[in-house]
């Protein structure tokens, strides 16, 4: 159903923004990818409406707007960038030409991203998810508490002993199989049991291995004989490596690009097997933060070229050089975010409460001793205010 003049006007009494409604004048034109921006937060916070041509602060009045003379050009670009269809209503109010913006919810599990920014709402400002809220959607769609299993391992006599099935059928007002197999038939096709139960879990980021295997490809060296790309897979780990030394240093992945192999590279960016050109590495930052890994570890030997991806382990049980790396890439993935890493957002890095505030001091501190981190202005002397960019920012 369109947007009437009716509902803009029962809009212009709404006391406040949230995170479903947002209004702005744009009385003569709106940038692109700012609206791009606000149909990211949005969707991730559940759907909702933009509204054009209407003052964002009260009285909240209709301005008019000459902003996306053509809307219809302008939700194939939305489409392209975020797969969303958003749709719109044109509405003639007599104060004003009002453009609505109608963005539907993410899709469940998945959150939504522009340009690596994966955006909410925070008062009247826009600003990243967090990563306990990017795993905290990641995590949707997964069984039902009541549907998780119990106990594991278990035979049929195991299962008569644990449960009272006697009372069961007595409840049930039925008479007691005859053998222990019918007891345990009736018990499965109540959902109670399952035979044979197995629970597959993921120890990696789907994006994090694809995105390795990936570069592994494009960037292997084909003039080495007798050698080619390796996936090593370990009870605690992952190893990806591929014949080769990279051309730049293994500390700007994140921020640098060069190819060793253009041409496969841009063949496999359009087949959609890797990511945009120089965002991969990103990804593969994001995702282990997300779902709370160690850092990945890149290193370079004589000939090859392995990154180590490691499974869940908690800050207590990192060792130094564990929480340095950790640090100087959160540190990186903030510079090309266009932000700066505080303590705060290392600890949300690692899930810590503010009882651990002094633990990431000292694990910011030894980034800044290891020559991986600086202060982003020198000349701050409070504690409590600092923040840190990459050496090489």
């Amino acid at each position: 159903m369109a947007t009437t003049i009716p509902q803009i006007d029962a809009l212009l009494t709404v006391r406040s923004e949230d995170e479903h409604l947002e209004f702005k004048e744009a009385a003569n034109n709106f940038h692109f990818e700012e609206l791009v921006d606000y149909c990211v937060a949005l969707a991730n916070e559940g759907g909702g409406r933009m509204l054009l041509g209407i003052t964002d602060k009260m009285p909240r009045r209709v301005a008019g707007t000459k902003a996306f003379e053509v809307p219809e050009r302008k939700l194939a670009g939305i489409y392209e960038r975020l797969h969303l269809k958003v749709t719109f209503d044109e509405v003639a109010h007599p104060s004003g030409r009002v453009l609505v913006f109608l963005v539907p919810s993410r899709p469940v599990g998945q959150p939504v991203h522009f340009k690596d920014r994966y955006l909410i709402r925070a008062g009247e400002e826009l600003v990243p998810m967090t990563p306990d809220q990017l795993k905290k959607i990641m995590a949707e769609g997964e069984p039902d508490w009541a549907l998780k299993t119990a106990m594991t391992e278990c035979d049929g006599e195991k299962v008569v002993q644990v449960l009272d099935t006697q009372s069961f059928f007595d409840l049930l007002h039925l008479p007691y199989p005859a053998t222990r197999e019918a007891v345990l038939e009736r018990f499965a096709s109540e959902r109670l049991i399952e035979q044979a139960l197995r629970r597959e879990v993921k120890m990696f980021p789907e994006i994090a291995v694809r995105e390795l295997v990936a570069n592994a490809l494009i960037h292997q060296d084909f003039t080495e004989s007798g050698t080619s790309v390796m996936v090593e897979i370990y009870d605690d780990r992952m190893e990806i490596s591929n014949p080769g030394k990279p051309f730049i240093s293994p500390d700007r992945f994140i921020d640098e690009y060069q190819s060793r192999n253009e041409r496969l590279a841009d063949l496999m960016r359009r087949l959609g097997i890797c990511e945009e050109k120089g965002s991969g590495v990103d990804k593969v930052i994001q995702a282990a933060e997300a779902f709370q890994l160690p850092a990945p570890d890149f290193r370079v030997g004589e000939k090859r070229t392995s990154v180590l991806l490691y499974g869940h382990k908690d800050f207590e049980d990192m060792d130094r050089n564990d929480r340095i790396r950790a640090t100087y890439q959160h540190s990186c993935l903030r510079y090309v975010m266009n932000e700066k890493m505080t303590n705060q957002s290392l600890r949300e890095r690692f899930r810590l409460s503010e009882k651990k505030t002094e633990s990431v001091s000292r694990a910011i501190r030894d980034a800044v001793d290891a020559g991986k981190i600086k202060l982003a202005d020198p000349e701050q002397t409070s504690l409590r205010y600092r923040d840190y960019v990459p050496f090489w920012a």
